[in-house]
């Protein structure tokens, strides 16, 4: 329960219906060994779901683009690599459910397990809180990348680490470099761990929060809230 509590801040919705994100992450060779659900289904709507939001998102993340431009765009956004680095960040391998076979045979990091179980996580939003919360998980899942791709041709490089991603944007629009502080009243300790929430500042402002086992995960997860958010008030 708290992997699935924990996921859900990461990606930043919370499932009335915890069930679907169990639903999600369940392989169809877990499926046939517990006699459970598995998540092809989810996937199928997923696909279209992902397919539906980064088109909404980039038509306004970049109003003057061509349909090719979009196009190729949105190529490099849904394809299976980056779906699977998505994953990554996610740290959804190990929550995976995979069969023992699977399980054996690198399931875990398969990169079409990892795609497919972020697109069957948006398939269980959609069931969970309709195309809104899809929007909103798009937007942060996919507002790194896209502050990446709206960076100058010159200053691009390929998934660089959310907190240099954020230097690099504060500080080429004349803001100063993020700080971060670690925000005590929100750091918990779940039995015997502690998770630290980290907040991101830029020129004395709040701009991201984020909350992990160690502090550098911590700050990690803020950057990223905070250049999703950036993405949002554009």
């Amino acid at each position: 329960m708290n992997n699935d509590k924990s996921l859900q801040t990461r990606l930043g919705y919370r499932f009335e219906r915890v069930e679907l994100l169990q639903q999600a992450l369940t392989h169809s060779s877990y499926a046939n060994e517990h006699d459970a659900k598995d998540n092809e289904r989810l996937e199928f709507l997923g696909d279209a779901v992902l397919e539906l939001c980064t088109r909404d998102l980039l038509m306004r993340r970049f109003p003057k683009a061509t349909e090719g431009q979009l196009s190729s765009l949105k190529a490099m956004l849904v394809d299976q690599q980056n779906l699977a680095q998505i994953a990554k960040k996610l740290a959804l391998g190990p929550l995976l459910r995979l069969g023992r076979g699977e399980q054996r045979s690198g399931g875990a990091t398969r990169p079409s397990n990892l795609a497919d179980a972020v697109e069957s996580i948006l398939g269980a939003a959609f069931f969970d809180g309709g195309i809104e919360a899809c929007r909103n998980m798009v937007n942060r899942l996919m507002g790194p990348r896209l502050l990446v791709l709206a960076l100058p041709a010159e200053k691009r490089q390929e998934w660089k680490p959310p907190k240099a991603l954020l230097q690099e944007l504060t500080q080429t629009n004349g803001g100063s470099a993020p700080v971060y502080i670690e925000n005590a009243e929100k750091t918990e300790v779940r039995g015997q761990e502690t998770f630290f929430c980290m907040d991101a500042y830029v020129d004395g402002v709040v701009v991201g929060s984020g909350v992990g086992k160690r502090k550098n995960i911590a700050e990690r997860a803020a950057a990223a809230d905070a250049l999703g958010r950036l993405q949002n008030s554009g």
